[in-house]
C-alpha cells in the first residue's frame, strides 16, 4: 500500500491517490442531467437516475404515471421561481411526508422513488 501511495504522490506526479480515488467514485456514480421547460411535465421511464432541473417562472405540475419500473427512482430540482407540484397520474399512488408535495422554493430538490405496485414515495425540501 504504502509503495502504491508512494508512486501515485511522488514530487513529478500531478495528482495524489485520493485524487485518483475520487475522480474514478465520480465517474462511475455520475447521473444524467436535464433541463426541463414548460409547465407541465410527465416524468417517463427514461428519467430514472436523472436530475431534472425544472426552469419555468410559472408553476410546474409533474405528473407521476404508473408503470415506471420497479427500481425506479429520479431527483426533482426548482431551478427557477415557479413551484413545482409533483401529483399522481392515473393507476399511481403518490406518498409524501404530511402529504407536502410541493417544493419548497428556489433551488429546493425532492427524490421520487418506486416502492413497487405503482406505488411512489416523494422526499425533500417540501411544503404543503
Amino acid at each position: 500500500m504504502s509503495l502504491l501511495l508512494g508512486f501515485f504522490s511522488g514530487a513529478n506526479v500531478g495528482c495524489s491517490f485520493d485524487t485518483v480515488f475520487t475522480d474514478e467514485i465520480r465517474r462511475r456514480v455520475a447521473r444524467s442531467a436535464r433541463i426541463v421547460e414548460g409547465t407541465t411535465y410527465t416524468i417517463k421511464p427514461s428519467d430514472a437516475e436523472t436530475d431534472l432541473f425544472f426552469s419555468s417562472t410559472s408553476p410546474i405540475t409533474v405528473e407521476v404515471p404508473s408503470g415506471l419500473g420497479d427500481a425506479f427512482k429520479c431527483y426533482i430540482w426548482q431551478d427557477s421561481s415557479g413551484q413545482v407540484t409533483v401529483v399522481n397520474g392515473a393507476g399511481a399512488t403518490l406518498y409524501a411526508y404530511s402529504g407536502w408535495k410541493k417544493t419548497a422554493g428556489q433551488w429546493a430538490g425532492a427524490t421520487l422513488v418506486h416502492r413497487g405496485s405503482n406505488v411512489y414515495a416523494l422526499a425533500g425540501q417540501l411544503t404543503a
